[in-house]
C-alpha cells in the first residue's frame, strides 16, 4: 500500500477524491485563507481548525500516518507515540496567486502532501 517514490518520500492513499472536493468546497465558501502565516515560505493557506475538520483529520494521522511514519523511519519511543507535533492546514495553489512553493524546510516531524496528481475520476 505505501509506494517508495524517493529517498524518504512515500506515496500511499488517503482520501477520497470525492473527500478532497467537499473540503475544498468548504474552503472556498468560508473563505478564510491566510497569506501571511508563514514569513519565509508564506502560503495561501487556511488551517483546519478553522474548517472544524481539525479533530477528523487528527484521527487520520493518528491512525493511519502516524503508525506509517513510525514504521518506515524505525521511529521509536514516547515522543513518536504521543507528542507529534503537527500544523495541519490546507495550501492554495493558482495561477493568478501562488503557483509553487520553493524547496524548504517545514521544521515539523513529517510532512504530508495531499495531491490530485493519482486520482481517477472514479475515487
Amino acid at each position: 500500500m505505501v509506494e517508495t517514490l524517493g529517498p524518504d518520500i512515500y506515496h500511499f492513499p488517503l482520501f477520497t477524491h470525492a473527500f478532497c472536493q467537499e473540503i475544498i468546497e468548504s474552503a472556498e465558501r468560508q473563505a478564510q485563507w491566510s497569506t501571511d502565516r508563514h514569513s519565509f515560505y508564506p502560503t495561501t493557506d487556511v488551517l483546519l481548525r478553522d474548517l472544524g475538520r481539525d479533530d477528523m483529520y487528527h484521527k487520520v494521522l493518528e491512525e493511519f500516518c502516524h503508525p506509517v511514519a513510525r514504521q518506515h523511519w524505525r521511529l521509536e519511543g514516547r515522543r513518536w507515540r504521543e507528542t507529534m507535533a503537527e500544523e495541519s492546514f490546507m495550501a492554495r495553489y493558482r495561477a493568478e496567486d501562488q503557483q509553487l512553493l520553493s524547496i524548504h524546510q517545514d521544521f515539523g516531524d513529517y510532512t504530508l502532501h495531499h495531491t490530485p496528481a493519482r486520482w481517477s475520476p472514479d475515487d
